[in-house]
């Protein structure tokens, strides 16, 4: 008796493991099954057309090409995440790679993707519009930069000719990289001063050199120069520049028939008439009083009033 109930233990045992083993292949085949059964439903479903991003809206910008735009979208929108999910899929398209490659399109910025269905995707972009050109001083080797109204630096220009754009110069570092390179108040400032001289006074300028000093020299478009200090308050600069240049004594000035016109100082304006002096830097100024001035070139001095 003891033997068979010993037997009969063991085939019952037997029968229990070939049951569950049975059973972990079956759930084993199931699991695979549908696993096999969603990656297909997957494959399938992104790829119908109510889910795929078939249209790009482009707006925006002045001389951008929008098909240059449609291209970069187009080009990041290729090819699928892992092999089963393209990337037009409406619900997981590559929204910040999208973003980022449209940004690096020169002169483009601020750029907004919106998906107007779940077929179209829109795109609206800014465009950095040239306003002058930003150049190393005395390095012509280093090609100048675009520069915005705002003060940014946003791509590197060609050799170009002629007075269609002002060049400033700054005399710090030696290169020049992409970015904000002049605060944007302070060229509002110089474009004030500028925009001013021209309209009221007739001197065109055409450079514009930024000094390590933070002095700023102002190149008259036929010959001269305005010397202005970049602290001191441009309006208030401007009128004892106009105050001078409007006087009997100096409204004969024009571009070509004085060397500069030095209105660094409060009170006083410092004018210069020989074309072949020496440069401002051998321009000494007395620090006594302020109706104290000494000079080794031929310049005199016009004293505003208080």
């Amino acid at each position: 008796m003891p033997l068979f109930h010993k037997r009969n233990r063991k085939i019952r045992k037997r029968t229990v493991s070939q049951k569950t083993f049975v059973w972990q292949i079956l759930r084993g085949v199931l699991r695979i099954s549908l696993l096999v059964v969603f990656v297909v439903g997957v494959y399938y479903g992104t790829r119908l057309h109510a889910f795929t991003i078939s249209t790009i809206l482009v707006e925006g910008g002045e001389t951008v090409s929008h098909d240059e735009i449609r291209a970069k979208a187009e080009s990041v929108l290729e090819g699928t995440y892992l092999g089963i999910i393209p990337k037009r899929f409406s619900y997981f398209y590559p929204r910040t790679a999208l973003n980022s490659a449209i940004s690096d399109v020169s002169r483009v910025y601020n750029v907004l993707i919106v998906k107007e269905n779940a077929t179209t995707l829109k795109i609206t972009f800014d465009e950095y519009v040239p306003y002058a050109l930003w150049c190393v001083y005395q390095r012509d080797d280093i090609p100048c930069y675009f520069l915005s109204e705002s003060g940014f630096a946003f791509a590197e220009a060609p050799p170009l000719r002629g007075g269609a754009l002002i060049r400033y110069y700054t005399e710090s570092g030696i290169d020049i990289k992409k970015g904000n390179v002049i605060d944007s108040q302070l060229l509002s400032n110089i474009t004030w001063f500028i925009t001013h001289v021209d309209t009221e006074l007739n001197f065109r300028i055409s450079t514009v050199i930024y000094r390590n000093n933070k002095d700023i020299e102002f190149s008259v478009n036929g010959g001269g120069m305005f010397l202005v200090a970049s602290g001191k308050d441009m309006q208030h600069t401007y009128e004892n520049l106009k105050t001078v240049l409007q006087s009997d004594v100096y409204k004969h000035l024009a571009p070509g028939n004085f060397k500069y016109v030095d209105v660094r100082f409060d009170n006083k304006v410092f004018v210069n008439e020989e074309m072949n002096a020496p440069s401002t830097e051998d321009t000494t100024v007395a620090t006594g009083t302020p109706s104290t001035v000494s000079t080794k070139v031929s310049t005199t001095t016009s004293k505003l009033p208080e």
